[in-house]
């Protein structure tokens, strides 16, 4: 067991599905919340800051948000799962850019769901219902992708998330299948 002190909580009676974090360089917390559709902002000391996004799928707008991260330079980049895409936002909300949309083609999504950027500024998603990741430049042009649905070695079964270690190997949560698999970075 872990012999951990709580330092304390926060946003409760805020959030109503807090789904996922990310913290900013500056120690502020980024927050998705599912089912209100919007990211909520706090200080490391669990003040709230302030929230961006509203329900649609319009530019900037989410449906069902889940994963976050940031890139080198501060954006943040959000798994809009409902509205089957990406977005990329300044870290005060301002909309930049979002790619994807639903299918299962290469850049297409059935439910992205975890995400996260390398040091190069790729950005990783694990495509949670296509059973698969895919690999996009920072802008969202499509990379590559990896795994197909199934139990076998190299195969997902509804992935949830995705995490680059240093050496660029990819982590990949393969949800259904009940284990971790680790993709080389080639």
């Amino acid at each position: 067991t872990l012999d951990q002190e709580l330092l304390g909580e926060f946003g409760r009676m805020e959030l109503t599905w807090p789904v996922a974090l990310a913290v900013a360089s500056d120690g502020r917390v980024f927050c998705t919340d599912e089912h209100r559709n919007f990211v909520a902002i706090y200080s490391p000391e669990g003040e709230r800051l302030g929230q961006w996004g509203e329900p649609g799928d319009g530019p900037g707008h989410m449906s069902g948000p889940s994963g976050i991260t940031f890139d080198n330079d501060g954006n943040v980049y959000v798994a809009d799962t409902g509205s089957n895409r990406i977005q990329r936002f300044t870290s005060d909300g301002r909309y930049i850019s979002g790619w994807g949309g639903p299918g299962t083609a290469p850049g297409q999504f059935n439910r992205p769901w975890g995400l996260t950027v390398d040091d190069q500024d790729q950005v990783y998603v694990a495509d949670h219902k296509n059973h698969r990741a895919q690999k996009f430049t920072g802008g969202g042009e499509f990379v590559g992708e990896f795994g197909s649905h199934g139990g076998g070695r190299g195969e997902l079964k509804l992935p949830s998330d995705v995490a680059v270690d240093p050496d660029g190997d990819v982590y990949v949560c393969d949800w259904a299948n009940n284990r971790v698999q680790v993709y080389d970075a080639q």
